[in-house]
């Protein structure tokens, strides 16, 4: 095995920096992602005159305090060999996933303080091995560094990169978001069985949400009988400006049937996802209006930019400005809402659980059955008096068991910032003690804070509240309405807003709920 040396300028101190960059691990793993394929890309007809069957396979092992990411491409080949360790030497083709010569490099040295790189290029009869230690280099103020070489058959061909010393080592449920998002940003090659890319052995696959087959809104609005159902995919194509070049963007949207709220858009280009991955997908207020709308649980889709659209150095965003990305969105939402198919009216408008007779039919069982309920409501509250207002603690008491505590929610209203706390009560000793309760504090003139606690354990807690996410969110939500409606009355001069509650508790500790 020979020595040779190889320019690892600009300034050496520039690596050892890399570890601070804002990365996450499957950003920094997906630059190694990009190297391969590009390999593959650049040489796909030579690789297949090779090979009968030719798959571009990619494998990535994370084991205790090491990576190694391994791939069947063509290799770094002599001509590209000292550009592939320079950083920011962008390469001769910038219209590939290896566009700005920082991903390999960048990556390494921010997961890594020592990394190796083991290279065979298609066609030559030798291979390289490369060793970064950074604190050596950075100590040393050394810009060239040694690699060796040794003769291998030409028609060899493989790239191993191995991570040591870890600044950033991923573990747990990390690893497996790391295998969501892979399979999300590279779901275009893999759903064409073009490459297979494995996580400690695991093939990463990835599952579109399944798309909505259902009338029109506005059929069902109006009674058609028999509508004819459609599927609610739609694929557009079109040309827009933005930094005042002419720009091409195509894909999809669809709505999700069920919702899922990893409901969004993806954004490629290259076909390599630069954002609106797996659990982070891109709901943009322009097309959604807000957040938890029936539109952001269920529209998604993909949209694709032209090759030549420009991107940040790290791949996870466009270079666009705001206005433009406005503008684009504007545009995008008059496409999807066109009259032919209008996608997003769809998605806002349309409720399939109200629309089909076994709903239907459920809806009114339970409209009948909680009829019934209603006259012994009445008598529940006939004997109860009008009481003084009771004192609001400034604190609940806390549950003996361990409470379900809901995330607190900062509400700015009328000049104040509000803190809300929702406990769901668990204790199973329910006896004398309110079935919706509060607190209230107020901690200055600008502050307020609200506990609002549900016992969990009464009749009607277990009986209706359910286990449907979504059930559970309109209950509490409607419960929240009910105690901050009583607040505000009563601070803007109302008497005895309390009753209402009064009311709700006497009915659910007199009426048990039971289901017919």
């Amino acid at each position: 095995m020979s020595s040779n040396t190889i320019n690892i300028r600009p300034g050496v101190g520039y690596l050892s920096i890399l570890s601070a960059i804002n990365y996450t691990p499957y950003h920094a793993t997906a630059e190694f992602v990009d190297n391969s394929i590009q390999s593959y890309l650049d040489n796909k007809a030579k690789l297949r005159r090779l090979h009968n069957n030719y798959k571009l396979k990619i494998d990535i092992y994370v084991s205790g305090a090491v990576i190694e990411i391994k791939d069947n491409a063509a290799g770094i080949n002599k001509e590209n060999y000292e550009r592939a360790f320079q950083a920011a030497m962008r390469p001769k083709k910038q219209t590939g996933l290896s566009e700005f010569g920082m991903g390999m490099k960048t990556a390494a040295c921010w997961f890594a303080n020592l990394w190796t790189v083991k290279s065979k290029a298609l066609g030559e009869d030798f291979a390289t091995e490369a060793k970064f230690d950074i604190e050596k280099i950075t100590k040393e103020k050394n810009d060239r560094l040694s690699y060796k070489t040794s003769k291998m058959n030409k028609n060899s061909h493989y790239t191993i990169v191995t991570l040591k010393d870890l600044n950033h080592n991923p573990r747990g449920k990390s690893v497996e978001r790391i295998k969501d998002h892979l399979a999300s940003m590279y779901r275009a090659f893999i759903n064409k069985n073009e490459i297979e890319i494995r996580y400690n052995g695991s093939l990463l696959r990835y599952k579109n949400l399944p798309v909505l087959k259902a009338p029109s809104y506005k059929d069902l609005d109006d009674e058609v009988i028999n509508p004819k159902k459609r599927t609610w995919l739609k694929k557009f194509d079109f040309n827009f400006t933005i930094n005042n070049k002419r720009r091409n963007v195509f894909g999809y949207a669809a709505i999700a049937d069920p919702g899922n709220k990893n409901a969004g858009f993806a954004v490629f280009r290259r076909n390599r996802l630069l954002f609106g991955s797996d659990d982070e997908p891109w709901r943009p207020l322009k097309l959604i209006r807000q957040e938890g709308s029936s539109i952001a649980r269920r529209l998604f889709g993909e949209i694709h930019f032209d090759d030549e659209m420009e991107v940040t150095h790290t791949k996870d965003n466009l270079n666009w400005s705001e206005d433009d990305k406005q503008a684009f969105l504007t545009k995008l939402k008059s496409v999807l809402d066109s009259d032919d198919m209008p996608i997003i009216r769809q998605a806002d408008r349309f409720r399939k659980e109200i629309h089909t007779p076994e709903i239907r039919s459920t809806y009114e069982k339970a409209g009948s059955s909680s009829m019934v309920q209603l006259s012994k409501a009445m008598s529940a509250v006939e004997e109860v008096e009008i009481k003084k207002p009771p004192e609001i603690p400034k604190e609940l008491p806390k549950p003996v068991s361990k409470p379900t505590k809901i995330k607190s929610k900062k509400i700015n209203f009328q000049g104040e910032e509000w803190i809300i706390d929702v406990i769901l009560n668990n204790d199973k000793d329910v006896e004398n003690k309110k079935w919706l309760n509060y607190s209230l504090d107020k901690k200055g003139r600008k502050e307020k804070r609200v506990q609002i606690q549900i016992m969990m354990h009464k009749g009607f807690s277990s009986q209706y509240f359910g286990n449907d996410e979504k059930e559970i969110e309109g209950m509490l939500s409607l419960l929240c309405y009910i105690v901050l409606a009583e607040i505000i009355g009563k601070e803007r001069g109302f008497k005895d807003t309390f009753m209402i509650r009064e009311y709700i508790n006497t009915i659910i500790d007199t009426v048990p709920p039971t289901i017919n």
